[in-house]
């Protein structure tokens, strides 16, 4: 903290953007200032000001570096957070869903016959945008319902012909209109007029203005009564009713004609709701609602990041836009906001008459959202807090486990054999922590689960003992020292680009060497004497060689050394490096290992508290037989898929767990979960066994 204290005191006084760091260079957080040097300060002054929160202390204490941008004023600055916010998404900001949820309605202006059609972004075109929409579905519907009734939608062949003013002469009926879906601009059945006659009340829809499309429903549903089509009448009278509820909502209508946005805010622990309301043409023609990513502290700090980031998704600025409080950038979203529309916006926090009502709607529906949506949160932690005091109870552990790790083996006729771990953390899935391993210690064709879930656990368990460092202690421990030779071991040690030996009282009793070629790199040699050549200490030197080098090392091994070396981490290699074209190498096989394997793995490392396994007493030996081979006591449990039944270690009987148990269906997710992951390789599996084949 000195050193950010140094650095913040040597930072600019004028506006820009900062940027705070943790320890690998990723952005925490996005913010920005009138005087940079002034708010740095406020993060790391020796005493926190009591204004920041629980939110902003643990941003500070995940901090270990900073940056900034210095910009010309606080409209720059403003743009410019924006940007970074969307492209960096920082855990420590207010964050709106990702662009890529939301649908945009684009008709093209500039053509003679316009297009419609849904997308996922706005271009700088001269298309009309309608959205941002939430949900593609509820979109598509949307449109659906408009062209039953006018039937808008031409094939995109006619349309293509005639925006480049080709021979409408060259037209055909094309499928679509056979079967009701195209209008019939290819087949000549309608003139241009009455195309955009159309389009016109499409657009008049997505703009609030029902009332053409009303008065077309009741049309066809009194023309399709009078046929005695009535299938067809409640169809289109189900429109009308959709159409009349969706204009009935155009409550706190008036004359006024004016274009308004309404953002109620609430905070509700921390946590961000807010709900659009959009009034367009005087009438309140839609509802969005966001639950942020995010906290914050109050409201003028939700509002000045929620307002940038929607409007750079959206097309649609209004001249008005209403919120419940002042917040000290006002003027700048003001500017930033004018220069996006082309006429002049303002933000503002009414005080009374309709507008003030407005916002007190707006703000109790954000309020009740966010209790429910508390509310589901409350009902959901005090599941998993349940399941988890019942795992205590029913599996006797010491305390309810915290981190829960479940395994699954999956492969593809033999071939490309998975496993996988998953990681649950409080109840919850941590996606972070999930690994997989890819089978080494099997030949292509063969199936032995039992022995893929021991080399998955010798993998894993060896994390736990505290890797490298921790066997090397114990050699130590024992009198013996591994280091990297010398030049006074020359003699024993012999050329070598790079060696590792293991010293005992003055004697060298191990020696791995590493050759290096032209990016090839290759454990040229292993030698263990007596008594350790049956030991571990050929795995443990192997893995020093290899952690010490880059990239991937490469090793010609006799065959029945084969699942030795797969259990530190080598793999079968299909097609040798041409190093190893003319070489002897009856009864030996080339394998590979990539020296970032070796390093720590933060998932790996962190102990479990249950180990959950997908199989029945079987594999639960084999699980039980691993702990014991790396003297690590674990509880662990089998679940079987037939039943649904739960074993123990040293027990007959599955475990009673009470029937609709929320602890047994928190272990049937963590179960499925892992076949799920694992099984997320088999499109990969099988396209190369398609491939090799």
């Amino acid at each position: 903290m000195k050193q950010l204290r140094a650095r913040v005191s040597k930072a600019p006084t004028g506006p820009g953007v900062y940027r705070w760091l943790d320890e690998e260079g990723g952005v925490l957080y996005v913010g920005k200032a009138k005087n940079l040097r002034a708010r740095l300060k406020s993060y790391v002054a020796v005493k926190p000001s009591k204004d920041l929160g629980p939110w902003k202390l643990s941003l500070i204490a995940k901090v270990w570096n900073l940056d900034w941008t210095v910009v010309g004023s606080e409209l720059e600055a403003l743009v410019l957070e924006t940007n970074l916010i969307k492209e960096f998404r920082p855990k420590y900001n207010i964050l709106m869903k990702d662009g890529k949820n939301y649908v945009y309605v684009r008709v093209t202006v500039k053509d003679p016959y316009p297009i419609v059609e849904v997308v996922r972004q706005m271009d700088k075109d001269a298309a009309q945008y309608f959205g941002p929409h939430l949900r593609a579905m509820d979109t598509h519907r949307a449109l659906d319902m408009v062209q039953d009734l006018v039937q808008y939608r031409a094939c995109k062949e006619s349309l293509s012909l005639l925006n480049r003013g080709g021979d409408s002469a060259k037209l055909r009926p094309c499928l679509d209109h056979q079967i009701g879906q195209c209008n019939g601009l290819c087949a000549g059945t309608i003139e241009a007029s009455d195309y955009l006659s159309r389009i016109e009340r499409l657009v008049a829809y997505f703009k609030g203005d029902y009332g053409p499309l009303i008065a077309r429903a009741e049309e066809l549903m009194k023309q399709a009564a009078q046929m005695k089509q009535f299938e067809r009448a409640s169809h289109y009278r189900d429109a009308l009713v959709s159409l009349q509820t969706m204009s009935e909502r155009q409550i706190v209508s008036d004359t006024s004609g004016e274009d308004v946005d309404v953002f109620g805010v609430a905070l509700l622990s921390g946590a961000v709701h807010a709900v659009l309301l959009r009034k367009r043409g005087g009438k309140l023609i839609d509802e969005q609602s966001f639950s942020l990513m995010g906290r914050a502290e109050n409201m003028d700090e939700a509002l000045e990041q929620l307002l940038p980031q929607y409007y750079e998704a959206s097309p649609d600025v209004p001249e008005t836009i209403l919120v419940g409080a002042e917040f000290p950038s006002r003027k700048v979203i003001e500017e930033l906001l004018t220069a996006r529309r082309g006429k002049k916006v303002r933000v503002k926090v009414p005080e009374r008459g309709t507008k003030s009502q407005l916002l007190s709607l707006a703000e109790r529906n954000a309020q009740e959202k966010a209790l429910k949506a508390e509310a589901s949160w409350e009902a959901d932690a005090r599941n998993t807090e349940e399941a988890l005091l019942a795992l205590q109870q029913l599996l006797k552990l010491p305390l309810p486990p915290a981190r829960i790790e479940g395994y699954d083996i999956s492969h593809l006729g033999g071939t490309e054999t998975v496993g996988s771990m998953v990681v649950a953390v409080d109840g919850k899935p941590r996606n972070d922590h999930y690994r997989s391993f890819t089978i080494r210690t099997l030949q292509k064709g063969d199936i032995d689960d039992y022995q893929s879930l021991r080399e998955v656990l010798t993998r894993r368990f060896r994390h736990l003992v505290g890797g490298i460092k921790a066997e090397e202690k114990r050699w130590s421990d024992e009198g013996l020292t591994v280091r990297k030779s010398k030049k006074a071991d020359a003699e024993k040690v012999g050329e070598c680009d790079g060696a590792y030996v293991a010293e005992k009282e003055g004697g060298i009793v191990a020696v791995a060497t590493l050759m290096g070629k032209n990016g090839h790199c290759e454990l040229a040699s292993l030698r263990i004497d007596p008594p350790y050549a049956d030991g571990a200490l050929g795995s443990f030197i192997v893995r020093k060689v290899v952690q010490g080098a880059k990239g991937k090392v490469y090793a010609l091994v006799e065959e029945d050394l084969e699942t030795s070396y797969a259990s530190i981490g080598f793999r079968h290699v299909l097609r040798p490096p041409k190093e190893f074209e003319g070489r002897d190498t009856a009864g030996k096989i080339v394998m590979v290992c990539d020296a970032k394997d070796q390093k720590p793995d933060v998932s790996l490392s962190a102990r479990p508290d249950l180990l959950v396994i997908d199989g029945g007493k079987g594999q639960l030996s084999t699980v039980v037989e691993a702990l014991k081979a790396w003297n690590l006591q674990i509880p662990v449990i089998g679940l079987a898929k037939r039943e649904e039944e739960i074993f123990v270690p040293e027990s007959l009987v599955p475990v009673a767990f009470p029937k609709d148990s929320p602890a047994k269906f928190l272990l049937m997710r963590l179960r499925d979960e892992a076949h799920r992951f694992a099984n997320r390789h088999r499109k990969k599996r099988a396209w190369r066994t398609l491939v090799n084949d």
